[in-house]
């Protein structure tokens, strides 16, 4: 999967919040819905067993246009392919 990123210069123009997910077998790329918000740089992982369907969790990562810290986490929900807002948190000490 690809989330969101910048083209070029990385100016706020160029930021997405685009997602693509690749069929390995098919060896294709869909489009799937667009995070809530624009951002680069974020962190990312998946949650998954325990009877809970897959999740992608996307964390901070960088706001060009606002030139600070995205301080959200998002999430993905891979069976329903809707996005959550999480939680704020500060993440400028890391």
């Amino acid at each position: 999967m690809v989330f969101g990123g910048c083209a070029g210069d990385c100016s706020p123009s160029t930021i997405s919040n685009s997602v693509y997910r690749m069929d390995s077998e098919k060896l294709t790329w869909s489009r799937l819905p667009s995070m809530l918000r624009k951002r680069q740089r974020q962190g990312c992982g998946v949650i998954h067993g325990g009877g809970v369907s897959e999740k992608v969790v996307l964390a901070g990562g960088y706001d060009v246009a606002a030139k600070a810290v995205v301080n959200t986490v998002d999430i993905l929900d891979l069976a329903t392919l809707k996005w959550s807002a999480g939680y704020e948190h500060d993440f400028s000490a890391f």
